[in-house]
């Protein structure tokens, strides 16, 4: 289970035992939008509520969340540009000709990076990592040993690791031998907007996120193919992730009507409010943000039992394992005509969801800051 967040661990404003907080440009200059840049640009705004001074970092950003962070009590330093070739290279050597006070403050690494410089004036150094897919699933990542390399090495010269839940905690201890008091279990919250639930013209079953490897999406696939009800009563909508490609194309041709979205955060928050189930098929997740957030728009969840998925849904979700495609079909044919057990399920998502909030996260982590200064 993940650590219980108190209100001891909120510090009164402008307390002398908090340090200053720098987020550094390494996530900013890379991700437009997705689970990371979402993490830091909401735990940014709580320690901003929490009354530390934070910082970001970045000469350039491409991240859409920041733009509205200095309205929130963050000190954004840089400028935001569009996304084009070569603009993370740029923003990488930007940073590393430009200058910053580091004294008085903790810098918190946003990614994993190749050189980091050293902070000067000996300012501690936190971390978070997110997963330990690299590790554990190298063939299903491109360039997995680089990053695995590059996350060691953040890791070595953190003096705090932040881990987004208890199985990135154990996985991180497990192959790398780290001590249990470096690391500090902070989970991530849902931040989508929430939209009443509603029916569209046909309903449908809902992925998110990308497909291939350990994303197992092939399980969907299969169960949806095999079952003539569903594919005669339920559009498979995927949202994010790569187009499909031609593979993908001809086998969602062959399944029914399988269809690929893409678009803006505001776009799956009303995915989520419409879908009558979304089904996470991933065999390992560091957190796994999108039961979260479908679980707080009140939509029922079926997914495989693996990695965090359980520690995140709890008794709000309907577990399968991460194999058989007719256990799969079978549990959504018995939920979806169910409309007692659907209503269950969105009661107890809800529910759940409301145990994850950014604000307690970022009491978390302001406790960690602060005994790392202390």
């Amino acid at each position: 289970m993940f650590v219980e967040g108190s209100g001891g661990c909120t510090p009164s404003k402008g307390s002398p035992l908090i340090p200053r907080v720098i987020f550094d440009h390494g996530i900013f200059v890379t991700q437009r939008f997705g689970g990371v840049s979402r993490y830091f640009s909401e735990l940014a705004r709580g320690i901003a509520r929490a009354g530390v001074a934070v910082e970001i970092h970045s000469p350039i950003y491409v991240t859409d969340a920041v733009r509205g962070l200095a309205g929130d009590g963050v000190a954004v330093k840089g400028r935001h540009v569009p996304v084009f070739p070569g603009v993370t290279w740029l923003g990488h050597g930007l940073a590393k000709f430009g200058t910053r006070r580091e004294k008085g403050a903790v810098v918190h690494e946003t990614w994993y990076l190749e050189r980091h410089r050293r902070a000067l004036g000996g300012a501690p150094r936190a971390l978070t990592v997110h997963d330990m897919i690299c590790e554990r699933f190298p063939r299903d990542v491109r360039g997995a040993d680089v990053q695995a390399r590059r996350k060691r090495q953040a890791v070595e010269r953190a003096d705090l690791i932040f881990c987004v839940s208890e199985t990135t905690r154990a996985d991180a201890a497990d192959l790398w031998s780290i001590a249990a008091d470096r690391m500090i279990v902070t989970p991530l919250a849902a931040s989508l907007p929430v939209y009443p639930r509603s029916r569209p013209s046909k309903p449908f079953i809902l992925y998110v996120g990308h497909r291939a490897g350990y994303k197992n999406f092939e399980l969907l696939l299969q169960a949806y193919q095999r079952s003539a009800r569903l594919r005669s009563d339920f559009a498979l909508v995927c949202f994010g992730g790569p187009r499909f490609d031609d593979g993908e194309k001809q086998a969602a041709l062959r399944a029914g009507d399988v269809q690929h979205v893409a678009g803006s955060d505001a776009v799956l928050a009303n995915l989520y409010a419409r879908a009558d189930v979304l089904v996470c098929t991933s065999l390992y997740e560091g957190f796994g943000l999108p039961l979260l957030e479908a679980m707080a728009a009140g939509c029922p969840v079926v997914a495989v039992r693996g990695g965090s998925t359980p520690e995140v849904g709890g008794p709000a979700a309907r577990y399968v394992g991460g194999a058989d495609s007719a256990e799969l079909a079978y549990a959504l044919e018995t939920l979806l005509y169910d409309e007692s057990a659907l209503m269950d399920l969105s009661e107890r998502g809800r529910a759940r969801s409301r145990s994850f909030s950014w604000d307690r996260t970022a009491a978390l982590t302001v406790h960690g800051y602060m005994e790392l200064w202390s």
